[in-house]
Parts: C-alpha cells; structure tokens; sequence
C-alpha cells in the first residue's frame, strides 16, 4: 500500500453500521502496524490524518463525537489488557498488540470534554536493541603457565 493511499484506503475499511466501536477500534489498531496515525475531534469533525505523510494526508470521518470517545475508551481496556492500569478512559499510553503479532501498537490519547485526541504508531523495538550485542565478545587466550 502506498504512503499517499493509507488515509483513503483506510477510510474505505472503517466499519458502517453494524460494525460499531469495536470494529472501528480494530481497523485503525491493523493499520497502525504500519504507519501512525492520529484521530482527533477538532472544529465540530473527526480528522483521520497519516502522521508520516509527506505531504500530510488527512480525512475528515462523518463519526459523532460520542462514538470517538466511546472508541477511546475502549483502547483504554485494550492497552490495560497489556500492563493494567497503564490508561483510564480518559487519558493514557500503552501498547495494543495484535492477535499474537509481535510488533505492538504504541498507544497515546486523551478522552476529555475539551480534547479527544488518539495517537497510535508501530511499536519501537528498543528493548530488543538492548539485548543486541554491539560487538562480537572478545575472545578468551589461554596463556600458559611458567613454571
């Protein structure tokens, strides 16, 4: 999929009715495994917009903001499913991982009356940069003993 068709492309994925707050949840989550994204309540719309777009590549959703904050509020669970009580359901970072996939989600949001802001990016391999030597060991010389 190419950079300049995420936003499009997810907008054609996200869920009508029936689908509701769980399947919106899960289409952007999927779509977070590959490029970050930001959803935000801002003058009255819902704007979808692809963070590493170059050009910026936004999408104005026609979703209430009573279904975005019910959203928010169940990635709140979903990053407390990970480390419990890393989120309320107004406020929180954490990580969502995907049906077993190994790559998380990096979760960041805000569910107040004033702003409803949802972040979500793949997930940073840092800890498994730690556990990656830099240099191969140094070798072990076995000198002989004098007598």
């Amino acid at each position: 999929m190419s950079e300049a068709s995420l936003v499009s492309k997810l907008v054609q994925d996200l869920p009508r009715p029936p689908g509701g707050v769980v399947a919106f949840v899960d289409v952007l989550v999927r779509a977070a495994l590959h490029a970050s994204l930001e959803v935000q309540w801002k003058d009255g719309h819902v704007l979808l917009r692809h963070i590493d777009a170059v050009p910026s590549e936004d999408a104005v959703l026609s979703i209430s903001k009573a279904a975005v904050r019910a959203a928010l509020a169940r990635v709140a669970v979903l990053c407390n499913e990970g480390r419990a009580e890393s989120a309320s359901p107004y406020r929180g970072v954490g990580t969502i991982f995907v049906d077993g996939n190994s790559q998380g989600i990096d979760i960041q949001f805000e569910n107040t009356a004033d702003c409803v802001r949802l972040e979500l990016s793949p997930e940073l391999k840092i800890a498994a940069l730690a556990d990656t030597p830099t240099s191969a060991p140094l070798p072990v010389i076995e000198t002989p003993s004098r007598r």
